[in-house]
């Protein structure tokens, strides 16, 4: 897999600390001043293609087309399944099942808020970091929470596929994202038989990236965002790295996905 870097690289000088960096309480360090100088003349290498734009900003045509001239050309986006499919947020699952309404398989019944993101974004050129997740919450194990654990994962297949392949015709999907979050409250194991968020997530991870590969062998699959360093960096990617279930779809982690809410 492949370990993706981000750093600052325009400052000119910084405050070096001898001493390593434990938790959230680093022990006494000295300090030595040192003077960096970056030669932006200088081309060493190949740079990304893409320029990140953002990760929430609205979907509209107007904002689209202001981030798209100031050269943005990489979003990373939500496809929550829980906004995609409007209709069937207040049918069951038995009703999906059945096809009431032609729910199911009537594809005009199954997309809202983020076909605008398609069309705005997607047909300018602009590429997604796509990230599959949630669900209605009549696929929930906790019937009030789209951050529930699905309670049927053939059905949940069926729905990211849905989601990968609309975004898919769009030529836009530069990488996906499973789940945002896990670490936390974003998933939700009421009702469920998981009492591990990292159990519950790797079947979710497993689940998700069988269907996407079954429809593109090649889209690279990421870890998800998390909002907790410790946890994510050492429990979470020793154990999914370790799993045989889904290691092979563990394409890369992204640092920039690590953070510490304060």
């Amino acid at each position: 897999f492949l370990i993706m870097f981000s750093f600052l690289s325009n400052f000119a000088s910084c405050t070096k600390k001898n001493g390593p960096i434990v938790g959230n309480n680093p022990p006494p360090t000295t300090e030595t001043s040192i003077t960096l100088t970056a030669d932006f003349s200088v081309n060493n290498g190949i740079g990304h293609p893409y320029v990140f734009g953002e990760g929430g900003a609205p979907k509209d045509a107007v904002t689209a087309t202001n981030m798209v001239s100031q050269g943005f050309t990489l979003k990373r986006t939500a496809c929550d399944m829980d906004w995609l499919l409007g209709d069937p947020r207040n049918i069951t699952l038995a009703d999906y099942k059945n096809d009431v309404n032609g729910i199911r398989t009537n594809p005009a019944k199954a997309w809202l808020s983020n076909s605008n993101e398609l069309i705005n974004y997607g047909s300018k050129g602009v590429k997604f970091i796509a990230i599959i997740g949630y669900g209605p919450t009549w696929l929930s194990f906790n019937p009030t929470s789209v951050n529930g654990v699905p309670k049927d994962w053939s059905v949940y297949e069926e729905l990211v596929q849905k989601v990968y392949l609309k975004y898919k015709t769009y030529n836009c999907v530069e990488y996906i994202e499973i789940w945002n979050e896990p670490t936390g409250h974003f998933l939700d194991l009421t009702g469920s038989p998981y009492t591990s968020r990292l159990t519950a997530y790797k079947d979710i991870y497993y689940h998700t990236a069988k269907v996407i590969r079954a429809v593109d062998t090649t889209i690279p699959i990421r870890d998800p965002t998390a909002g907790d360093s410790k946890v994510w960096c050492i429990a979470w990617a020793d154990s999914m790295l370790s799993d045989p279930l889904i290691a092979k779809d563990v394409n890369f982690f992204f640092d920039g996905s690590i953070f510490k809410y304060e």
